[in-house]
Parts: structure tokens; sequence; C-alpha cells
């Protein structure tokens, strides 16, 4: 599977200005393989590429921002890094809270994954 989503990535890179959308895409996808295989080096490179991306293609307050934040705080969490993982999950929540009413699933789980970060640091 990670051999398709490079794959797709260097095609897109050959045919897309490196800062297209498309290419979140493809660096969230191969984020999201080498996070299964506990390589978070490699994850958090293409979940930051991917970040980068939609921060200037995107206004602030973009779910698209939100949901990147969450992931990278996901990561963060994998690696028992609480501070970084708590920093993510507040820039998500933060934007969650702009569109999003308290009983929409993506607060939820936000406020899930804080209450379980806050836990870890106590």
């Amino acid at each position: 599977m990670l051999e398709f989503y490079e794959k797709l990535l260097s095609i897109n890179q050959e045919h897309l200005p490196f800062d297209h959308t498309d290419m979140t895409r493809s660096h969230h996808s191969i984020a999201i393989v080498y996070d299964y295989l506990d390589q978070y080096t490699r994850a958090m490179k293409h979940h930051n590429q991917s970040l980068e991306i939609k921060l200037k293609a995107y206004p602030s307050y973009h779910p698209s921002i939100a949901d990147s934040y969450q992931c990278i705080g996901l990561l963060h969490y994998d690696k028992s890094e609480w501070k970084q993982a708590l920093e993510y999950f507040k820039k998500a929540a933060a934007i969650y809270c702009h569109l999003f009413s308290s009983g929409r699933p993506k607060m939820i789980r936000i406020e899930s994954n804080i209450t379980r970060v806050t836990l870890k640091l106590k």
C-alpha cells in the first residue's frame, strides 16, 4: 500500500505545483501508513508537509487544517509526547469549536482526546 501512495505522490509532484491541495491527500495517506508501521519520524514529516500546504491554501479556520492538527496530535500521543499532543489537540479544538456545535462527532472526538492527554499529564 505504501508503494501505491508514494507512486501517487511522485505522479502528483510531476504534474502539480508543490503546494497544490491534491498533494495533501498523498502526504496524509503516506503519513498514516508510516504511523501504522511505527515509523513516527517519517509519519511526522508527511503530516507536516500536508499541514504546510493546507495553511497556505485554506482560511485559518478550515476543518481540513483542524484534521491535520488532530492527526499530528495523535502522532505525538502515540509517541507518549503528552504536552505536544495536547498543544495540537487544542489547536484542532479551537477550529472545530468555531465551526461545529458541541454534539458533532469531530467535537466529541477532540474533546475525548484532550481528556485522555490531560489525564496522562496528571
